[in-house]
């Protein structure tokens, strides 16, 4: 079971409601961060269903496939149209990075 994290930057603030809702529908704990902000948390099964594409976990992080590249970027299309509309941006949280360890 691998949970996964991703935010979602809205197109309008207003919107934020309407979208956590629609996010909770579709499986995802949604958490809003401030007005137009998600915090989407699910299981790896569950952003590939509500996405449609497939994902990559790995040390450097989840990744989706997208025009030939791997991107954190996850596409909106198979969204509902409702929250495709809403939708600006919904990028993978990047791992953490601690910096060197061989002190």
């Amino acid at each position: 079971m691998t949970v996964l994290s991703a935010a979602v930057i809205l197109n309008e603030s207003g919107d934020t409601r309407g979208a956590s809702i629609g996010f909770t529908r579709l499986g995802f704990e949604v958490q809003v961060i401030s007005e137009g902000v998600l915090l989407l948390t699910a299981e790896a099964s569950v952003f590939e269903k509500g996405f449609g594409t497939g994902i990559t976990v790995d040390e450097a992080g989840p990744r989706v496939l997208s025009g030939g590249k791997e991107t954190r970027q996850l596409p909106p299309d198979a969204l509902p149209e409702t929250l495709r509309h809403q939708v600006a941006e919904i990028e993978f949280e990047a791992p953490p990075d601690f910096g060197p360890t061989d002190f």
